[in-house]
């Protein structure tokens, strides 16, 4: 659905808003998803699975919900997609592919291991934006999922703009809160 009037950028049926406006009023996905307790900190708009790699690897393309209002992320004048809100959108979008895809239970603590990030180009700021997510490791623990690894690529214009690599591990809380005690939270992964 285009929001957008072809004549004067617009949004359709309101002569005043702006571009920025129709990207800030995409649907996005349920805060429960990507673990946010206000809505306006979700980043994500959809995810859905393509076809796997060569490998096999599962693969998900996510569109991003970019809000150039943001308070945090744009509390001054920008002209690109900030770094940080990127690399924030694509974990939750990870968050939500754990849930969504592989079944990981909401009642889980999520942990991010690693991340390995690197930027390539700017991301314009009143354009479509989307990682694509490859799943390339899968750990278990007494044969239920503990952890997933990704490799991931910002596109716009159907150009890489950069990646995001990571890992992250869920457990229960009750085990969290054991290893943290205990001092041995380097056991998580």
């Amino acid at each position: 659905m285009n929001l957008q009037s072809p004549l004067t950028g617009s949004l359709a049926g309101t002569p005043d808003a702006t571009a920025a406006d129709a990207f800030a009023r995409q649907a996005k996905l349920d805060r429960a998803m990507v673990h946010k307790a206000d809505p306006v900190n979700v980043f994500v708009a959809s995810i859905e699975r393509v076809e796997a790699t060569p490998e096999g690897h599962d693969c998900f393309d996510a569109t991003l919900a970019i809000d150039p209002h943001h308070a945090f992320f744009f509390e001054h004048p920008l002209d690109h997609v900030p770094g940080l809100m990127m690399i924030e959108a694509t974990r939750q979008a990870g968050t939500a592919i754990s849930h969504r895809f592989y079944e990981v239970p909401h009642d889980l603590v999520f942990v991010l291991n690693s991340l390995d990030v690197a930027f390539d180009r700017f991301a314009e700021l009143h354009a479509p934006l989307s990682v694509r997510f490859v799943i390339v490791d899968k750990s278990f623990r007494r044969d239920r999922l503990s952890a997933l690894a990704c490799e991931s690529q910002w596109v716009q214009f159907g150009r890489a703009l950069g990646t995001m690599n990571a890992r992250w591990s869920f457990s229960s809380p009750a085990l969290i809160a054991r290893l943290r005690q205990s001092g041995k939270a380097d056991d998580i992964h």
